[in-house]
């Protein structure tokens, strides 16, 4: 007599599995390319192109009129919002579906506070108007908490 998949006992938590690093993959490449598209954000100097009101775009939800600099720091808001909520998904998942002590799990609980930390870093250099050019003390530290946060990611990735 021949099963079907869905009647093998462990064809589910072989899809399971596989589902879930795959979900895992995409986010840690995903979360990359925000990494990246950050870096070019700081590149262009585009990182007052929505201005100081931070989560707001120059006031508004949605930028009116938007010029290049404007579109280039907005996308960049959206990919961290969406590489918040693709962590926290995949903390929540792993925590659900794994045991507690397995690595990638451990890897994940100890990312996600780390990927809010970016954000918050990111949101706190908005709001303290130092994206622009300007060379003072406090803008010197966010941006080294920042790119030191986003290190540590980098080496929990590997």
């Amino acid at each position: 007599m021949r099963m079907n998949v869905s009647e093998h006992p462990g064809a589910n938590s072989k899809i399971a599995t596989r589902s879930l690093a795959l979900f895992a993959w995409l986010t840690l490449a995903y979360n990359i390319a925000v990494v990246l598209w950050g870096a070019y954000v700081r590149a262009t100097g585009s990182g007052a192109g929505c201005g100081n009101r931070w989560p707001l775009c120059n006031g508004a939800v949605l930028p009116r009129m938007p010029q290049a600099q404007t579109i280039i720091e907005f996308t960049h808001r959206l990919t961290s919002a969406l590489a918040v909520v693709l962590v926290s998904s995949l903390l929540v998942w792993c925590w659900r579906k794994t045991s507690k002590g397995r690595l990638g799990t451990l890897l994940i609980a100890s990312s996600t506070p780390a990927s809010f930390n970016e954000a918050l870093l990111g949101a706190l250099l908005v709001l303290f108007e130092h994206v622009g050019q300007g060379r003072s003390h406090s803008r010197v530290l966010f941006l080294c908490m920042h790119f030191g946060n986003t290190l540590l990611l980098w080496l929990r990735w590997r």
